[in-house]
This record gives C-alpha cells, structure tokens and sequence, in this order.
C-alpha cells in the first residue's frame, strides 16, 4: 500500500504517499502499544506493597545524602571563605 516511487506522480499520489510514510510508524506504534496494555494486568496487594515501600527507602536514602552533603558542605564552606579572608 506504501507508493515507493514518487517522482513522477501526480500531486494527488505524492500526497497519499506522504501521508502514508507518516501514518505508518503511528498507527504501527498505536497497535504495538494497544497489544501491550492488553497485555498489562494490575498488580495485587502484596506486590504493590513492595514496590511502594522500596520507593519510599529509596526517596529516602536519596533525601538524606542530600542533607547529610549539605550538612558538611556549610562547615567547609566557611573554613574555605575564613581563610581567604584572613
């Protein structure tokens, strides 16, 4: 269905074969993405538990290596500022 030869056609065809390169790959794309939520399914309790308690460590683990840099980033900071300074 996809015109490969498009020089000599007329406007009409060069059109159609245009808008037929750029509707593959979408409507392509559409069924590839429709076959995978068929596939999907929802998680149950335990699982969604787990996935929800390790985000929670890691936002966590995350958000205290940020205080904890900034914690010793303000006394260096400091000693760096009062030695130029002095």
């Amino acid at each position: 269905m996809r015109l490969n030869n498009c020089v000599g056609a007329s406007p009409s065809k060069a059109f159609v074969g245009a808008l037929t390169v750029v509707m593959e790959p979408a409507i392509q794309f559409f069924h590839d993405s429709h076959r995978f939520l068929r596939r999907c399914n929802r998680p149950d309790q335990m699982e969604f538990k787990s996935v929800a308690w390790r985000c929670a460590i890691g936002m966590t683990s995350i958000g205290l290596i940020g205080f904890l840099v900034k914690l010793f980033s303000i006394p260096v900071n400091q000693i760096l500022l009062s030695s130029f300074a002095a």
